[in-house]
């Protein structure tokens, strides 16, 4: 575990500043990470919320009902978060570093694009076993 340092942030957010402890909700995570302002990865692998909040009712009521709304909900239509994400992925991410995301359903078209900018390259799309998109993943340039 020495060669891999685990980081735990809302977005990349927490990434940018000089704390060195990263706090989630009911425990207390401390990250290896001193020094946030200089540090570039090699890999960003997320599970942002990726569900529309028109599309709440339609959700089972086991997670509607037990799962938090940060966790489910990525805005209106679901995909809201990806733009500020990628772009901070950019600049967090060693050139040839990888970023990895999960996708909501039909998110694809909103999502693809973003990766489209001179920051990536060898854009990938891997479906899930019922042929929906479900993970896209590029390299940093």
């Amino acid at each position: 575990m020495d060669r891999i340092t685990f980081a735990e942030s809302n977005l990349l957010d927490k990434l940018g500043t000089s704390a060195d402890a990263l706090t989630s909700e009911g425990s207390s995570y401390q990250s290896s990470i001193t020094s946030h302002q200089s540090q570039l990865f090699d890999l960003i692998a997320s599970n942002p919320p990726y569900v529309g909040r028109h599309e709440a009712s339609s959700l089972a009521r086991e997670v509607r009902d037990h799962e938090p709304d940060t966790a489910l909900f990525g805005g209106e239509q679901g995909y809201e978060l990806y733009g500020e994400l990628v772009a901070q992925a950019a600049e967090r991410l060693k050139p040839g570093g990888i970023l990895v995301l999960e996708l909501g359903y039909d998110s694809l078209p909103a999502v693809q694009p973003l990766l489209d900018a001179t920051n990536w390259t060898n854009v990938g799309v891997t479906n899930d076993l019922a042929g929906i998109p479900r993970v896209i993943a590029a390299e940093r340039t």
